[in-house]
């Protein structure tokens, strides 16, 4: 029946592009196929506290768990204390199904049901309230999840801090919307390839110690791209190029646009990075590599060339002539 159902919609199932858990305030999730940017829900989970007897049961993973049809989607049921038995079981089957080349995503409105964590495949999405307290919860939800391939949070929490060994930093990309830069503090500890970050409150010496910590080869060997966004006041661009020592393009060329295919493609749709097209660059020590740094009013980003600084040149004249 599998091998059926999969051989007639085959089409349609190119156009998944990922599995996603909802949970709004505590409560069970409930989930979603993502279809051409539509949102398909096809199952919901209840715990229940009495046997249910409408229904049937279906062997699931291995496990026996009892669905009923609710409208157009199923209710699966589960004893009282069961529940990372069941969603392990329907998570291992919906992977078995429609194959790990998908994202399966998790999101929580609150910081609830992290005992899926252990059976998230690729992404998370976490929101954390002013009222938050409990971070030894929330390391454990990062410590034991696999390295995600992204981690997309709002977080508003104040003074509370992670763990500086937080598998958050780990993730290839990560979105954070959150009122201190600092929390969690990805621009010191960030280890992943794409980072997009928006703060209300921020220092300037946080931006110049980020990139002078790349350029020395001590932080950031796999970065790609950071874009940062501000809601303050402007970024002093003259004061942050003074302090890094950047190295400028002569300004009769045209420089160089860099963007890249995001590792994660978010609400916004967007399947690339924004460019940067700036005279401006620094170089890291280690392997003389180039990133190119620009600075407009409220947004800083920065983008690493896997070139050197005299292919980065020579590309820069290379393009005078040809284009």
């Amino acid at each position: 029946m599998r091998k059926v159902i999969k051989s007639s919609q085959i089409n349609r199932f190119k156009t998944i592009s990922s599995i996603e858990y909802h949970c709004h305030e505590g409560n069970l999730p409930y989930v979603y196929i993502c279809c051409n940017n539509e949102w398909i829900e096809i199952m919901n989970l209840m715990e229940n506290g009495r046997s249910v007897k409408k229904g049937f049961n279906l062997n699931v993973s291995g496990k026996m768990i009892k669905f009923r049809l609710s409208y157009n989607s199923l209710v699966a049921y589960f004893p009282r204390g069961k529940r990372e038995y069941a969603i392990k079981a329907i998570h291992d089957y919906l992977i078995d199904f429609f194959g790990g080349s998908i994202e399966y995503r998790w999101k929580s409105k609150g910081f609830e049901a992290y005992f899926i964590s252990q059976n998230l495949s690729s992404a998370a999405d976490v929101r954390l309230n002013l009222n938050f307290e409990d971070m030894k919860l929330l390391d454990l939800f990062f410590s034991t999840s696999p390295v995600l391939k992204s981690v997309n949070m709002f977080s508003s929490i104040g003074n509370k801090q992670f763990n500086p060994d937080s598998k958050i930093y780990q993730a290839e990309s990560i979105e954070i919307d959150q009122f201190f830069n600092t929390v969690p503090n990805v621009l010191s500890r960030f280890q992943g390839k794409q980072a997009f970050l928006e703060t209300l409150r921020y220092h300037v010496s946080d931006l110049i110690e980020f990139v002078n910590l790349w350029k020395s080869g001590q932080a950031f060997q796999n970065l790609e791209y950071l874009q940062m966004r501000v809601g303050c006041h402007e970024i002093p661009q003259n004061e942050i190029y003074s302090a890094i020592k950047v190295k400028f393009v002569a300004g009769t060329k045209k420089p160089l646009t860099h963007t890249l295919p995001r590792v994660h493609i978010g609400y916004d749709n967007k399947p690339k990075t924004d460019p940067i097209t700036s005279h401006t660059y620094v170089v890291r020590q280690s392997d003389n590599r180039v990133a190119s740094i620009q600075i407009q009013s409220k947004t800083f980003s920065f983008g690493v060339w896997d070139m050197t600084e005299e292919e980065f040149l020579r590309m820069v004249d290379y393009f005078q002539i040809y284009l």
